[in-house]
């Protein structure tokens, strides 16, 4: 924690002296709590900076503001070269240094119109087959939304978190999943985490072992498999909660493309060039979870059920492709003169960095259950450093000041013998740390900002 002498308080003014001295007074710019309305929280890079602040607070500010630029001025969609990625992280870094970034942040941050959307979900997953670890993983998280007016249900006791870890059986006929469920409650006004582990055992059908020739499913499936075992899940998920018409998150293309082939047989893509090749072995499973999935919304909803039910896709860039370009809907019902059903409406900077976040947040779940690598590979995550706080409640300038880099340098999902935090307790901690901004986007973008 930076000392208490390099941070400051003011008011729109720059000058209430009160505002200024009630340190004790701030907790953290993502809980809210015993925050003075109309202040805002200032870090200086140099005592000189401090001083030129307490000597003209007004011009100090009004300075400030004009070297802040972002989402306003960049939020309909772009190309990488009107842009940089760069670019925006660095106008970022600027309001983080001016103590602007986190008022800016929650001002601006938006979502698209939910009303009527059941839930916002958004899945991920990783593979690994090194250091004698075959295994897939992925996380989930699901946002339940109310049908009216699309808020997050009362609070962060109403999200589902998930990450899982599928590993092959010994038996060669079903494949191991271990669940981590995660729930949320708040006690004394403070959240508590609870995770619980659930074991289960997947038993193969036919037409997936007719697939297999005796190899193992796990093994098999490799990373896209496991993209589609997350759908799976997924959709798992909403039937348990009744979760009918659901915005779905994914940076994973060919996920995208292999249900418009199911949904669209004219459909062309890569996963099936051949109209008589076979979807992957991963994909029979999600389009029979599905079946049941849209079984459920029939019973529910009778003859108007494909009007209430739909799965709404979101095709988000990852890693390196964050921020750069537009977040597409993905299968509109516009297509080329082949009759190609192709990327539809795209969504504008505000809402495409949301969609970024969380898609993150859930690669992170996923990298926590396997082994990951070096702490290089934070910047994997690097369109997400500036919207997710640190541990002392600060936002980082660059990777190297993430708490990311914990998830990355450790070797353990779990606390060690010195209770040590392991990579899935920090993050599910992250995700806390992010709920307040999640609110506050779907609140944005409901009231037309």
């Amino acid at each position: 924690m930076a000392e208490k002498n390099n941070f400051g308080y003011y008011d729109e003014n720059g000058k209430d002296e009160n505002v200024y001295y009630k340190w004790n007074e701030w907790l953290g710019p993502t809980t809210g709590k015993n925050k003075i309305s109309g202040t805002h929280y200032v870090k200086f890079d140099s005592a000189e900076e401090k001083t030129a602040f307490e000597n003209n607070r007004k011009e100090f500010i009004e300075r400030k503001k004009k070297e802040l630029s972002t989402w306003k001025d960049s939020s309909a969609p772009m190309d990488s070269d009107k842009q940089s990625k760069k670019n925006i992280l660095d106008d970022e870094k600027g309001m983080i240094k001016a103590g602007t970034w986190e008022d800016y942040l929650f001002k601006n941050i938006a979502c698209e119109e939910l009303s009527g959307y059941d839930a916002l979900c958004v899945s991920d997953a990783s593979f690994n087959e090194k250091n004698d670890c075959i295994a897939g993983s992925f996380g989930i998280i699901v946002i339940p939304l109310e049908k009216d007016n699309g808020k997050v249900k009362g609070d962060i006791e109403n999200i589902i978190v998930e990450s899982d870890r599928l590993e092959d059986d010994i038996d060669g006929k079903s494949f191991k999943r271990y669940r981590y469920v995660t729930k949320y409650s708040v006690e004394d006004e403070q959240v508590k985490i609870k995770t619980e582990e659930i074991y289960e055992k997947i038993e193969l059908d036919e037409k997936v072992l007719g697939r297999l020739d005796n190899k193992k499913y796990v093994k098999t499936i490799n990373a896209d498999g496991a993209e589609a075992e997350s759908a799976t899940r997924m959709l798992e998920i909403c039937m348990e909660n009744n979760l009918y018409n659901i915005i779905f998150i994914s940076d994973c293309k060919s996920l995208f493309q292999a249900i418009e082939n199911e949904e669209h047989p004219s459909a062309d893509y890569t996963r099936k060039k051949n109209k008589d090749e076979k979807p992957a072995m991963s994909y029979i499973r999600f389009f029979s979870n599905k079946k049941e999935w849209e079984k459920k919304c029939k019973k529910e909803y009778g003859e108007e059920w494909e009007k209430k039910c739909k799965l709404n896709k979101r095709k988000v860039g990852s890693h390196d492709n964050a921020i750069k370009g537009p977040i597409n809907e993905f299968g509109s019902e516009e297509g080329d003169e082949e009759g190609h059903v192709i990327e539809g409406n795209v969504f504008h900077r505000n809402v495409t960095r949301l969609y970024e976040l969380l898609n993150d947040l859930v690669d992170l779940m996923a990298k926590a259950e396997l082994p990951v690598k070096s702490s290089v590979d934070a910047e994997d995550n690097e369109s997400s450093i500036h919207l997710i706080p640190n541990e002392d409640g600060n936002y980082p300038l660059s990777k190297n000041d993430t708490d990311l880099k914990k998830i990355y340098n450790s070797d353990i999902a779990t606390e060690d013998k010195d209770n040590k935090k392991g990579r899935r307790t920090i993050t599910r901690e992250i995700v806390k740390s992010v709920f307040p901004l999640i609110e506050q986007a779907i609140s944005n973008g409901n009231n037309g900002n």
